[in-house]
Order: C-alpha cells, then sequence, then structure tokens
C-alpha cells in the first residue's frame, strides 16, 4: 500500500475497502485478464456506482511497485483526521 497517493492493493484489502466505506473509493483499476477471484470486486463496485479501469497487469505493477496487488488497485479518499474532540 501507498499511503503517500492513497492506493491499496490486494483482493481481501480492496473488498474490505468496497464492503465498509465505498464511498471513499475515488478510482478502482482491475488486471484486465482477471479472473473469478476479482468477479467479487467488480460487483461490489458496480453495486457502489464505482466505475472500474481494466488494465494490463504492468500497469498495476507501476502503480504498487514492489507490492503483491493481486490485479487489483484502488486509490481512496485520505482517512479524516480526528482530533482531541473526537476521543471518548
Amino acid at each position: 500500500m501507498s499511503a503517500d497517493r492513497g492506493l491499496i492493493g490486494g483482493i481481501h484489502a480492496v473488498r474490505k475497502l468496497l464492503e465498509r466505506a465505498p464511498e471513499r473509493v475515488l478510482e478502482l483499476w482491475i488486471r484486465d485478464e482477471g479472473g473469478e477471484r476479482l468477479q467479487e470486486i467488480e460487483q461490489l463496485a458496480s453495486a457502489s456506482g464505482i466505475a472500474l479501469q481494466r488494465v494490463p497487469g504492468r500497469t498495476l505493477d507501476r502503480l504498487l511497485p514492489g507490492t503483491r496487488h493481486q490485479g487489483v488497485v484502488a486509490r481512496r479518499r485520505p482517512s479524516p483526521h480526528l482530533g482531541e474532540g473526537d476521543l471518548i
């Protein structure tokens, strides 16, 4: 994952993001030869109205170099910064 650009890769990490906070997904890229494992990601994105781009695996490699993205990368909004008043 690349926190500075808000990128997250991997089937499980992206799936959880789509399940728990789809409104935070700004962009979604899926390897053009996705296979069965990425179908659930596609369905979650579609159900949330999130467009996805099909790209070659080397594009994902450039987005997250040195990371096992498993054929999917999402760019997300930064987490809201919590202040002292947010503490219980």
